[in-house]
């Protein structure tokens, strides 16, 4: 039904506005749809969007350096003390150091980063108006890439439980969405 309306609203506006029939519109021109179905169609310009699995990996793999370079960031910004020490993590290679600018980012940590970005990008695909929800998934989507250890313990909890903060709580989840959004609205 959404693809047949949308393909005659776009043949209206292609003679409406002169526009050549020859334009092929796909699902990501989001101008095309905007045009169509007017200001109230940004939700179905980013449902059609989110539909393509090929633009959900491209802004996947485009977030994790994103969300890397966010994290580290706010860490300097709350840590300056710690901003050049090495923070190492186990990352299924052995321990890498995760206090490292992205284009020096040990691939396995990258990884990581990359897997954060599908699950945001996944959380906006099935609950594109609901944050909480969308914040719960990536917070669940986090538990199970990262084993229960002594750093991460007090976030190792369900959603509902964890506290506000973004340096490991509901905030941090939030964050994730917001930028997923914030790429996949501009993509």
């Amino acid at each position: 039904m959404f693809l047949a309306q949308l393909t005659e609203r776009i043949a209206i506006k292609k003679q409406e506005q002169d526009i050549p029939f020859n334009y092929i519109p796909v699902a990501s021109d989001t101008d095309v749809v905007l045009k169509a179905f007017g200001p109230n169609a940004r939700a179905a310009a980013l449902r059609a969007r989110l539909a393509n699995a090929q633009f959900r990996a491209k802004t996947a793999n485009s977030m994790g350096a994103h969300l890397h370079e966010a994290w580290r960031s706010e860490f300097h910004a709350q840590k300056p003390a710690e901003a050049s020490i090495p923070r190492m993590r186990d990352k299924g290679e052995g321990k890498v150091d995760i206090n490292q600018p992205w284009d020096k980012l040990h691939p396995s940590a990258q990884k990581e980063n990359h897997e954060a970005g599908k699950a945001a990008v996944e959380a906006v695909r099935l609950h594109p108006n609901n944050m909480e929800k969308a914040a719960e998934h990536v917070h669940n989507e986090w538990m199970k890439r990262n084993p229960k250890d002594d750093y991460n313990a007090a976030s190792h909890v369900p959603y509902n439980q964890l506290h506000e903060t973004a340096q490991g709580g509901k905030e941090a989840d939030r964050a994730h969405i917001r930028i997923a959004q914030k790429l996949i609205a501009k993509s």
